[in-house]
């Protein structure tokens, strides 16, 4: 039989007073940071390979569906957050 590893809850002091968000350690987010970036980056350069320096085709301005999606994925995950604002200013860039 496995034993789980007993870990400290979400919103304890982590390690050097880090706050844990969830699971993991400070040594293993650096690696993960490192990968949301890459994402981002990989996420814009093919956009502009679609649609060039222009802007995206925009989605329907009087619907709020699919700012609410966003919203609910962006609150749900930190990572998603980093994500989507990565993108938007690599975009802008």
């Amino acid at each position: 039989m496995r034993h789980r590893r007993k870990t400290a809850p979400a919103g304890t002091p982590g390690p050097q007073g880090a706050r844990r968000t969830g699971g993991g350690t400070a040594r293993r987010r650096l690696p993960l940071h490192r990968r949301i970036n890459d994402l981002a980056r990989r996420i814009t350069e093919a956009t502009r390979e679609r649609y060039g320096r222009d802007a995206p085709p925009a989605l329907d301005g009087a619907s709020e569906i699919p700012a609410l999606i966003q919203s609910t994925v962006n609150a749900a995950s930190p990572a998603w957050q980093q994500l989507d604002m990565l993108i938007r200013a690599q975009l802008d860039a």
